[in-house]
């Protein structure tokens, strides 16, 4: 097999990996979405930042620390007090280093009022940002064009493979 003939080959494998994993990976993230786009039409009330932190992670996988941003701040809904840490729904995301983890966050100061967005059947789950985090959305806009151009891309595999099979059966008779 030729080095074109070999890559070839391994794009057309890649690609129906491709088309069963990417709708694979937008059906697991289903549910949060569901529930970022839900948390755009969330009632609001005024919390304060009480302070803000890095938080460490450990990565069983490389073994290293990882820290992200955490804006911890307090909001009352119906008489009841809560505290939560969350920006948004999403993941977050982990950095090498506690300074900068604590840049993500720095636009929110200790004692600084702003409108906390809370879940209307939980209200204990409160963000400061609500809707689909950008990264989030980066995420969803490359697994439904991988989707798109994985299904194509196999469609027009699987009926080169038919037809080199059927063309080889002639041949050989």
């Amino acid at each position: 097999m030729s080095w074109a003939q070999d890559t070839k080959f391994r794009f057309q494998v890649f690609a129906l990996i491709a088309m069963f994993g990417c709708p694979g990976f937008l059906i697991w993230m289903a549910a949060q979405t569901k529930r970022q786009i839900a948390s755009s039409n969330w009632p609001s009330v005024e919390g304060e930042i009480q302070d803000i932190t890095a938080k460490s992670w450990w990565s069983e996988d490389s073994k290293t620390t990882k820290y992200y941003g955490r804006a911890i701040y307090s909001y009352t809904v119906q008489d009841h007090e809560y505290t939560s840490d969350l920006t948004d729904l999403g993941p977050g995301t982990k950095r090498a280093d506690p300074n900068t983890a604590l840049a993500d966050v720095a636009r929110y100061q200790p004692g600084m009022k702003l409108p906390v967005y809370y879940d209307p059947n939980d209200p204990s789950v409160g963000i400061l940002e609500k809707g689909i985090p950008p990264i989030h959305l980066g995420l969803l806009i490359g697994l439904s064009v991988g989707t798109i151009v994985s299904v194509i891309v196999s469609f027009f595999t699987i009926r080169g493979w038919i037809k080199g099979k059927k063309h080889a059966e002639i041949n050989a008779e």
